[in-house]
């Protein structure tokens, strides 16, 4: 009984350190798009081209995510993100530094798709 438990340890430590969390940065819409972000499925479509200091984080093996992006004042999201109004967000489940703390309790959090999303004057948060 001992062994089997000391296995279930090994095994649980060994698949905690095998998660492939990949964390980029890209400093425009173009830079992104190059590198083929938007066909991989990590970006939606509707991540404007006027959109800067984008910066996304992945765990491919549970496909959740984040990312957040700079916009000029006064963008909004576009009607093809189909987003609707959040009546409860779940919080990230992946820990991403560039986002506040506490985000899924902000007022005007959207759902559209997959995706929870947050746009402030100049960013735009989102997670899944």
């Amino acid at each position: 009984m001992a062994c089997a438990r000391c296995l279930l340890v090994c095994f649980a430590l060994l698949a905690a350190g095998c998660s492939e969390i990949f964390e980029s940065h890209y400093a425009d819409w173009r830079k992104a798009q190059e590198s083929g972000v938007f066909e991989r499925g990590w970006l939606p479509g509707w991540v404007p081209p006027s959109a800067t200091d984008i910066r996304e984080i992945r765990d491919l093996d549970t496909n959740r995510g984040a990312f957040h992006f700079s916009v000029p004042m006064g963008w909004s999201l576009p009607e093809a993100a189909d987003c609707v109004p959040s009546a409860q967000a779940i919080a990230p489940s992946i820990h991403f530094k560039h986002f506040p703390s506490s985000i899924e309790q902000r007022a005007g959090i959207l759902k559209c798709g997959d995706l929870f999303v947050v746009v402030t004057e100049r960013t735009v948060f989102a997670w899944r």
